[in-house]
């Protein structure tokens, strides 16, 4: 597994994980970059897939990335 899906799975939970591996596929070829993005944007919550579901907010979370 990538180091930086390691990481959002250990900061932001398993579905973000998923997410995140299924809808930036380009960023994670840099290394470090989308957990920098993350990181540096957002407070380590293991809810914040589910957050952004609840919300409709995950094409909205797609644009901001």
């Amino acid at each position: 597994m990538n180091e930086d899906l390691k990481l959002i799975k250990k900061l932001y939970g398993e579905r973000m994980m998923h997410f995140c591996r299924t809808q930036f596929s380009t960023l994670l070829e840099e290394k470090g970059l989308l957990s920098k993005i993350l990181t540096n944007t957002f407070e380590p919550n293991r809810f914040l897939y589910e957050d952004l579901n609840t919300y409709d907010k995950l094409r909205d979370f797609i644009e901001y990335i």
